[in-house]
C-alpha cells in the first residue's frame, strides 16, 4: 500500500516537471523571437551632383558662313542616245468558223413520223416479241448510246432502211455505237422474235431529250438488221 503511494508521487512529480520544462522552452521561443524581429533600416541617401551645360559660341558667324558656302556641283557625262526598239504589231486574231451541226443522217417528215409503229402501238411484233419494246429499251439502258444521240435533241432520223445509213463523221455506216447496240440485242432475241414479219417503219424513243430512230419501210424482218447491214 505503501509502495502505491509512493509510486504516485513520483509520477505526479515527474509530470510537473516535464510540464514546466515545456512552459519554459515555449518562453524562451517567444523572447528571443521578439529579439530577432526585423527592424525598419532607412536606405541610404542619394546625391545628385549638377553638371554644367556647354558655353555659348560666342561668334556664330564662321558657322553661318561655312553653311552658306555651296558645293561644288559634278559635271553629268554626256550619254549616248539610246535606240529604241518599235514592237512589231500582232496580226488580228482570225475569226473561228461556227462548228458545223453534225449529220446524224436522213431526218423523218412529220407524215413519216405519224405512220411509224411504237413500242407502245403494239405493232413491229407484239406479246412476249415486242421487239420495238425490247430494242427500244436496250438503247435506253446503254451510256454508249447515250452519248451519242446526245447532239441529237428531239431530232428524228432515219438509221436503216434495208442498210445502215451513212452519217457525216462516222466510221463506216450509220451511228457506230447505235448501230452495234441495235444488231447486239437483235441477234441475242428469240428465233421466233427475230423472224417476225414487220410492215413499215418503227420508231424507237432512245432518249429522255426526244431523240428519236427510225428502222425499216415497206415488209422487212428483225434479223434483216443483222443479215443485210450495207445500205442499199
Amino acid at each position: 500500500m505503501t509502495g502505491t503511494i509512493k509510486g504516485r508521487k513520483l509520477e505526479r512529480t515527474l509530470t510537473t516537471l516535464v510540464s514546466l520544462l515545456i512552459h519554459g522552452v515555449l518562453a524562451m521561443a517567444l523572447v528571443l523571437g521578439w529579439v530577432a524581429a526585423p527592424q525598419w533600416v532607412e536606405p541610404p541617401a542619394v546625391e545628385v551632383a549638377l553638371v554644367p551645360g556647354p558655353a555659348p559660341n560666342p561668334d556664330p558667324k564662321p558657322a553661318v558662313v561655312a553653311a552658306a558656302k555651296p558645293k561644288p556641283v559634278k559635271p553629268t557625262p554626256a550619254r549616248s542616245p539610246v535606240r529604241k526598239s518599235v514592237a512589231a504589231p500582232h496580226p488580228a486574231p482570225l475569226p473561228v468558223s461556227a462548228k458545223p451541226a453534225r449529220d446524224f443522217g436522213p431526218g423523218l417528215s412529220e407524215s413519216q413520223i405519224a405512220g411509224a409503229s411504237t413500242a407502245d402501238s403494239g405493232s413491229g411484233g407484239g406479246g412476249e416479241c415486242n421487239m420495238t419494246r425490247m430494242v427500244q429499251a436496250a438503247l435506253r439502258k446503254d451510256p454508249v448510246v447515250q452519248s451519242a444521240v446526245r447532239e441529237m435533241g428531239a431530232r428524228a432520223v432515219m438509221v436503216w432502211n434495208g442498210g445502215w445509213m451513212q452519217a457525216q463523221g462516222e466510221d463506216g455506216n450509220g451511228l457506230a455505237a447505235v448501230r452495234e447496240a441495235i444488231m447486239w440485242e437483235v441477234a441475242f432475241a428469240p428465233e421466233a422474235c427475230r423472224r417476225q414479219t414487220v410492215r413499215g417503219m418503227v420508231l424507237l424513243n432512245v432518249s429522255s431529250g426526244g431523240a428519236r430512230l427510225g428502222l425499216g419501210s415497206g415488209e422487212w424482218r428483225w434479223s434483216d438488221v443483222v443479215t443485210r447491214p450495207t445500205s442499199r
